[in-house]
């Protein structure tokens, strides 16, 4: 027989795995794994329900699940997270129109909204960013499921140089409680 095992799993692992372009880093949680090229890594705030990627040119991404009730909203989400961000980031504000958008890989249709702030850290520069949260719900038995997707960019990245340098982990995630993808 086999003894059950004395210590809990680890909340992340890093394994690799073939990534988009022929090689790359697979990552995971409990919520989703993504394939990160060549410049991306995990970030060390990773947690079993909240896993962060850092990339070339400040861009960073954020793939996060929890259960809601189910009287819960998209809209509840957003003004719920503007005022979150708000108490560290006075200048926060939804900085463009939110639109209908499907959330990467396997994910669920929801809304987009961008949301620009200023980050700043001790003794270092004011970094401009835009958020583009994207949000979406899947019905569960008595329960909502929240899906976001987060990226995160400096206000002064192009949309091309975004679009390239996100496009290839964007397309690799696959949420874990999501079949499909």
């Amino acid at each position: 027989t086999t003894a059950p095992p004395t210590t809990a799993p680890p909340t992340t692992t890093v394994t690799t795995a073939p990534g988009p372009n022929g090689g790359g880093t697979q990552v995971s949680n409990s919520i989703a794994s993504v394939t990160l090229p060549s410049g991306w890594t995990k970030d060390s705030v990773t947690t079993s329900d909240d896993l962060f990627v850092d990339g070339p040119d400040g861009v960073s991404i954020e793939l996060y699940s929890a259960r809601q009730a189910s009287s819960f909203s998209l809209t509840t989400y957003f003004q719920n997270r503007i005022s979150q961000l708000s108490q560290k980031f006075p200048d926060t504000k939804v900085c463009g129109q939110a639109k209908q958008a499907r959330l990467p890989g396997n994910g669920p249709a929801g809304v987009m909204a961008p949301i620009c702030l200023t980050l700043t850290s001790q003794n270092g520069p004011a970094n401009p960013v835009v958020i583009y949260e994207f949000a979406g719900l899947v019905q569960g038995s008595g329960f909502l499921q929240l899906f976001v997707a987060g990226i995160v960019t400096p206000q002064s990245l192009n949309s091309n140089t975004l679009v390239s340098v996100v496009n290839p982990v964007w397309q690799s995630v696959h949420w874990l409680q999501l079949s499909g993808g």
